[in-house]
């Protein structure tokens, strides 16, 4: 049978995560490149969607209720949002050298 949670225990959860799709950077970009295409039209779709996504994703409370009870009974902050599913105490932000501009030359590692 599990034990109780690691934040029930008061260790803190370390969570390595690319930046991209981060609650920081859905938050601070106008547009996510969800709608590909040149024009007016496409940039004002991706405007829409990244609009979309940023409100379910950071604003809606979309957390099963579930999720509200437990952590009321061991003490810890409930999740409120579909991003706080993807967070930890301590979010380690990594990019892989591969996605790095300039990746393999000498002196970039």
């Amino acid at each position: 049978m599990p034990g109780p949670s690691a934040r029930a225990e008061g260790v803190p959860l370390v969570y390595p995560v690319p930046f991209a799709l981060t609650r920081p950077q859905v938050e601070q970009v106008g547009r996510l490149g969800l709608v590909r295409g040149e024009g007016r039209l496409a940039r004002a779709g991706d405007r829409v969607a990244s609009a979309l996504l940023r409100l379910v994703y950071v604003r809606l409370p979309l957390a099963p209720g579930a999720f509200r009870k437990v952590a009321r009974e061991v003490g810890v902050a409930p999740m409120r949002t579909f991003a706080d599913l993807f967070e930890a105490d301590w979010n380690l932000l990594t990019v892989h050298p591969a996605t790095i501009s300039g990746a393999g030359r000498a002196g970039v590692s």
